[in-house]
């Protein structure tokens, strides 16, 4: 017997996967069950399972498994699964893993060991007694495990749909495209009228007097709360209440050309400042549904000032003015002087233009903090390039205070025209005169200065003024979920922060200290000024102690803030959480122990008009009055009467670095509240983590430019723009026209390859998956690896889109310019005039991150980063809108994931930044190789009575097939 018993084992190892117990001694199985497999074979209509009756290998005991028949469309149906219930199943589960059987009479966890030990009764000669004490053992082991709630798919993470026969199916490519928006039709002249109040201009006397000619009681409201020539910023409470009379008279006119008219009347009135209109009429425009379509003029042509610095655009100004009189010294040049109230400083000198080359939109720059730009050649086969002479810009001496001064190298013999491909590489670039908004001028703000392409590139700040606009504090319509967008979008900020301090060499952002005392240990200083008033912002200089601010005298503010008061709010939030409710009054709460409890949590947090308790957790709420104590440290008792910093405004608050250490405090809260919820299980629950049948066998990138698979390029680049007078035309160009290079971040296009199998029982209605893909650092900045934990709050949503699924492998390919989350540079007044083709997709919104900001910056040597995707069941997400909502058209494409969709719901509705928003789940211990055939069946059972937690990300996607994870590298190249 010893000698059948070596003679199967070894055909049995030769037979491979149709074979999985090898080990299993046969001198075990008596001839009598032997006998028994061998009659249900034979019965078997699998003609496979009869010929396997008469061969030795048949004694490994495989179970029978009933392929499901498949219609000729594919479509999917019930996988039916039907398993042999006798001593070879048994014998099995002793040996290996104990599958359970599927089939109609073993549902119950009670009749699983009946079954089985009944078939053991009728041909062993175990004593009886043997047997039901272990009957009575393995009923109570079942019972006693709560995670148990399917015997074969959760106890043992099994999946009821088994993968066979993918050669019989073919290979379906599939390319995820971008959101389609219909463009809506428009009255072009009515646009251009819009356009035009943004354009400049001096106006005459007759306007003028018909504008003054205006004088209803709102206005003087407006005029109260802030001034026609005041300081304006959008967290000061009188500047909101004059905003929100501003915008609720743009909306209570009839139509679109009441509203222009009222427009081109308060633009010059008197008591209307000019940044007052422009925050009304944007907020009108987000709420009137008559006014879908219509574009105004973006932040950056509407309001210079908040994101070019005031010392640029003054030096420079004095630069082209005296261009424009030595260019023609028989006309005299009428242009005003750009601050009215400023002193002048000293004009950058500059040499003669260089060598002009036609550039689009975009062009290539190269090194960190000096630009070196030129014209470069190239080889074909991308061998290193030749210096053909470069243009230097350096860093400005004393008072010029970071001007940027032109110095020209000898020009060499000229050769052939650069291509568009060779201008993209970065081996071309030139400039024209222009005024260039790089790092040289925070220069004095020490080593924060590293990250001033991020902190004040101008779309970065945009995006975050935008979504403010869109998601107002004071609004007549709250849109679906915008409590909960304010936690993610913010979360996301950090994460991308956090991310270029990685890519810098620096440690991940502090939590800023918000107990009396306490010391903001960076100093800033933006180098911003309001035009109107033509005052700078106040600058912060560095280890400023935190104290309370004293206010109640500022005409802008006209409010104390004690910290004492401030920490107590911080106390009562973090105390509703542990409770699970927020007090909305003496003796009534709200529950928020669950997945909605995200919205009132941030709406109160926040301080909107939906926060459930003003009175309890203060009416400008734990946020907005974190923003007003850091912006007002410069002049907290208001001695000298200073303007606020950059903190107390939406549209140059990303600028100071305290803004990602005390968005680190409120993101502390709401992961303190996701910690509260339960984990999201691989199976069970809300939201659980498998999707049984579908599986995702490998994800990568590939850059567009066909360079080394999963790496990925970043450079610098500009962006050149003309200068827009701002719509309280404060700054005039005279004859001159005025371009801005704005220095940013960039990076070749790439795209996503995702490989997912669809089983043919897979639990799906319209055979559609969403993707979600993640991007996050791998090492911190000292090379060490970041657990599950951290890194789970530095996961970056790089995009979530649809996809269709069909039966068997599908190859899926999605370009990362069509990514939800960004969106390109925002048209200007002119490109949109100049522009006389009929778009086939409407327009980007103007909430949206940069897409030129999508990735990291990465290293030279190259930084690894972790990338992860996950497929989720589409029926699941889809959310069905309001049929009333289907009758306003979408006005814009809107970059959904940070900023949502107009007139429409969510389209997701898994909780935002799933599954990372909550804490892993625990897995059972893993059984170590080796132990023997009894310590292994008793280390399966018990190990689910012992948890480990999920300690790095390759442990993480291991719990659910439909999640797979991968190393990417980020490689900044600075050799033009």
């Amino acid at each position: 017997m010893a000698t059948e018993n070596t003679h199967s084992r070894t055909e049995a190892e030769d037979f491979g996967e149709s074979c999985e117990l090898a080990a299993v001694p046969l001198a075990l199985v008596p001839e009598q069950t032997q006998n028994f497999i061998c009659n249900d074979l034979q019965n078997a209509t699998d003609t496979t399972y009869k010929n396997h009756c008469h061969d030795p290998v048949a004694r490994c005991l495989k179970p029978k498994l009933q392929k499901p028949e498949l219609s000729s469309t594919h479509e999917n149906k019930p996988c039916k699964l039907t398993r042999l219930i006798d001593e070879a199943t048994f014998t099995k589960a002793y040996y290996k893993t104990w599958p359970f059987p599927a089939v109609p009479e073993a549902q119950s966890l009670l009749n699983l060991p009946g079954l089985a030990v009944s078939r053991l009764i009728s041909s062993s000669t175990i004593s009886r007694s043997l047997i039901t004490t272990f009957s009575v053992v393995s009923i109570f082991i079942f019972f006693t495990t709560s995670t148990f709630q399917s015997a074969e798919a959760t106890l043992f993470e099994q999946s009821k749909c088994e993968t066979f026969g993918w050669n019989a199916f073919p290979v379906w490519k599939y390319r995820a495209k971008a959101r389609y928006v219909t463009p809506l039709k428009m009255n072009r002249r009515m646009q251009n009228e819009f356009f035009e109040l943004f354009r400049g201009g001096d106006r005459d006397s007759s306007e003028e007097d018909s504008h003054e000619e205006l004088n209803l009681p709102e206005l003087h409201r407006v005029s109260q709360m802030c001034p026609k020539d005041a300081f304006f910023y959008s967290l000061s409470p009188n500047h909101l209440e004059a905003s929100g009379i501003i915008t609720k008279m743009f909306v209570d006119q009839p139509s679109p050309p009441e509203v222009l008219e009222l427009a081109k009347l308060l633009i010059h009135n008197r008591h209307v400042n000019p940044k007052v209109w422009y925050h009304g009429l944007v907020g009108a425009a987000q709420e009137r549904t008559d006014m879908t379509g219509f574009k105004l003029a973006h932040p950056v042509d509407a309001l210079p000032d908040v994101y070019i610095p005031g010392t640029l655009l003054f030096k420079a100004m004095d630069d082209y003015r005296a261009a424009a009189k030595s260019k023609d010294k028989g006309r005299s040049n009428n242009a005003t002087s750009l601050f009215t109230r400023v002193k002048r400083s000293p004009k950058a000198i500059r040499s003669k233009k260089p060598t002009k080359t036609s550039l689009k939109n975009d062009t290539i720059a190269s090194t960190f903090g000096t630009i070196e730009i030129g014209n470069r050649s190239i080889s074909k086969d991308n061998v290193e390039s030749e210096s053909r002479g470069f243009t230097h810009w350096k860093q400005g001496k004393g008072d010029s205070d970071g001007a940027n001064v032109i110095k020209k190298k000898p020009k060499k013999k000229k050769k052939s025209q650069p291509t568009e491909d060779e201008l993209f590489k970065g081996n071309v670039t030139e400039f024209d005169d222009c005024v260039v908004v790089d790092g040289s001028v925070g220069k004095r703000n020490g080593i924060e200065n590293q990250l001033w392409y991020f902190r004040e590139d101008m779309m970065v700040n945009q995006h975050h003024w935008y979504w403010h606009q869109e998601y107002p504090l004071n609004t007549t319509m709250q849109r679906p979920r915008r409590a909960e967008l304010f936690f993610y979008m913010h979360r996301n900020l950090i994460a991308r922060y956090n991310a270029e301090r990685i890519s810098n060499g620096m440690p991940l952002v502090g939590e800023f200290d918000i107990r009396p005392g306490a010391e903001i240990g960076s100093a800033y200083n933006s180098y911003l000024a309001d035009v109107r008033s033509g005052k700078f912002w106040t600058p912060r200089p560095p280890h400023v102690p935190l104290t309370d601010v004293i206010h109640e005298k500022d005409p802008d503010f006209e409010r104390n803030i004690f910290l004492g008061h401030y920490n107590d709010l911080y106390g009562r939030l973090l105390r509703s959480i542990e409770v699970g409710h927020l007090l909305t009054g003496p003796y009534s709460t709200i529950n928020i122990r669950n997945t909605k409890g995200i919205q009132p949590l941030a709406h109160t947090v926040e301080a909107t008009e939906l926060s459930v308790n003003p009175l309890f957790y203060d009416a400008m709420g734990f946020h907005n009055l974190g923003h007003q104590i850091i912006g007002l440290q410069a002049d907290p008792f208001f001695k000298s009467r200073v303007p606020t910093g950059v903190m107390a405004d939406t549209a140059t608050t990303m600028r100071d670095p305290e803004f990602y250490t005390y968005h680190a405090v409120v993101d502390n809260i709401f992961d303190r509240y996701k910690k509260s919820l339960p984990p999201y299980q691989p199976r069970g629950g809300e939201y659980p983590l498998r999707w049984d049948g579908v599986e995702i066998l490998d994800v990568s990138v590939i850059s567009q430019k066909k360079g080394p698979l999963n790496q990925l390029r970043t450079f610098w680049s500009t962006r050149r723009f003309e200068l827009s007078p701002g719509v309280d035309q404060s700054i005039h160009k005279g004859d001159v026209d005025v371009d801005i290079c704005a220095v940013h971040l960039n990076h070749e296009p790439f795209e996503y390859k995702i490989t997912v199998t669809l089983d043919p029982c897979a639990h799906t209605k319209s055979n559609k998956g969403t993707v979600r893909i993640f991007l996050a650092p791998r090492y911190n900045e000292h090379g060490l690896r970041f657990s599950m934990k951290a890194q789970r709050r530095l996961m970056i949503q790089m995009d979530v889109f649809p996809v269709d699924l069909r039966v068997g492998r599908n190859v899926i390919f999605r370009s990362s310019l069509d990514s939800n989350v960004a969106k390109p540079w925002s048209k200007s007044i002119s490109e949109y005039l100049d522009s006389s083709k009929n778009p086939t997709n409407a327009d980007y919104c103007g909430c949206g991150w940069p897409v030129h900001l999508l990735i990291p910056k990465g290293t030279h040597k190259g930084l690894p980063f972790d990338l992860f995707a996950m497929i989720t069941n589409f029926d699941e997400d889809y959310v069905e809108e309001n049929p009333d909502d289907l009758y306003i058209p979408e006005p814009c494409n809107s970059p959904y994931i940070y900023c949502g969709i107009p007139w429409r719901k969510y389209p997701d509705a898994r909780p935002m930044g799933y599954p990372f928003d909550r804490s892993p789940p625990k897995i059972p211990i893993e059984c170590p190789p080796g132990m023997g055939s009894v310590l292994t069946l008793l280390c399966r059972i018990f190990r689910f009575f012992w948890y480990t937690k999920v300690h790095t990300l390759e442990e993480y996607v291991k719990i659910a097939p439909n999640m797979v994870a991968t190393v990417v590298s980020r490689k900044l190249d600075l050799k033009f």
